[in-house]
């Protein structure tokens, strides 16, 4: 499992940081034996304010670089769709 973290968005010159938790099955096949490297990524991202409210819809993507079991480098990679609301009275249109 992968947490993504500080995903940050500026707004009428004021930071919100939420968090979103990216769970990701990893097949028993995929004989991982020593993880390179792990990169996550949003794409298709929405951002609507107004009213003491930002609302972040879109995917986060990860991909992890690994060497297998028998010494080759491999990648994984998986996606999920997220939505999260800060409310904060100072977010205005």
């Amino acid at each position: 499992m992968e947490e993504i973290t500080k995903i940050t968005h500026t707004k009428n010159m004021n930071t919100f940081n939420f968090n979103s938790t990216f769970n990701m099955t990893i097949d028993e096949n995929a004989n991982i034996k020593t993880v390179i490297d792990t990169n996550s990524y949003l794409y298709d991202c929405k951002v609507e304010c107004g009213n003491g409210k930002a609302i972040f819809t879109g995917k986060i993507g990860i991909k992890i670089l690994y060497l297998d079991t028998d010494n080759l480098t491999n990648t994984l990679s998986d996606s999920q769709s997220f939505n999260e609301t800060i409310t904060d009275g100072s977010i205005t249109a």
